[in-house]
């Protein structure tokens, strides 16, 4: 499968059966589940516990709207790549700048 097939997904949204479709690695580089891994209670758990906030699982093609997939896919990496500083607070106002920086560029290459 391609990476047009996959969705980021909050942790807290997972669910059992759910495929992730890249390698999960916390903070600190640590392999916490592999590629293709399919998800059950306890690795979902083992992620809340570890603090991952978001991953990427193989979504359903009835899932994906090409309209937005150029928009969600910077909003994506933006989370993405903050999800593991989630407790510390100038992380997170540094997502939040990042994610309001996308929005402006979104509008305007939108002509807006």
């Amino acid at each position: 499968m391609d990476r047009m097939n996959q969705r980021l997904v909050e942790v807290k949204d997972l669910k059992p059966g759910m495929v992730v479709s890249r390698a999960v690695r916390n903070f600190q580089g640590t392999l916490l589940l592999k590629e293709d891994s399919a998800l059950d209670e306890r690795k979902i758990k083992l992620l809340k516990n570890w603090g991952v906030d978001m991953v990427y699982v193989w979504a359903d093609q009835r899932d994906s709207d090409p309209e937005q997939e150029p928009r969600a896919d910077i909003r994506e990496r933006i989370l993405l790549r903050f999800s593991p500083y989630a407790q510390n607070s100038l992380m997170g106002q540094l997502r939040e700048v990042a994610l309001e920086l996308a929005s402006v560029e979104e509008n305007r290459g939108e002509g807006g």
